[in-house]
């Protein structure tokens, strides 16, 4: 049986918040799902944001940043019914090792719902994992 974790909160506007830090050695988590929608939704509808792994400051503000291996999943909220709020995209091809981040590019605040499932890691999968995370690129 996979353990399934729950993250849930809100990320105030231009904001890179650490949300889960895994300190377990062979042992990885998955996106599930990924809910982004605007925590205040009389004031703004539409909001959008991205999950960042690894352990850096979290990469640009920017949304559509899809070239760096640390950006793995990305979502919107817009309208005012929670029928009309998210869209998402989750790259499957990823395992967190270390943290994750939800960086918020809106003006307003957001709330997130994040579903993580836990996984065993051998450790050459732990190491190509943290060789993703720091995206090849971190000299």
């Amino acid at each position: 049986m996979r353990a399934v974790h729950t993250l849930r909160g809100v990320v105030n506007a231009a904001e890179k918040k650490i949300v889960f830090d895994n300190d377990m050695r062979n042992v990885g988590w998955k996106i599930k799902e990924f809910y982004f929608w605007a925590n205040n939704m009389d004031a703004n509808p539409y909001v959008w944001g991205k999950l960042w792994i690894g352990n850096d400051d979290g990469g640009s503000l920017g949304f559509s940043d899809a070239q760096d291996n640390r950006a793995i999943a990305w979502a919107q909220g817009s309208g005012t019914t929670p029928e009309s709020l998210v869209a998402t995209i989750v790259d499957p091809d990823h395992i967190i090792t270390n943290q994750l981040r939800v960086i918020n590019g809106s003006g307003d605040s957001a709330a997130y719902l994040i579903v993580l499932e836990q996984m065993t890691l051998s450790t050459d999968q732990e190491i190509m994992a943290l060789i993703k995370e720091r995206s090849q690129d971190d000299i």
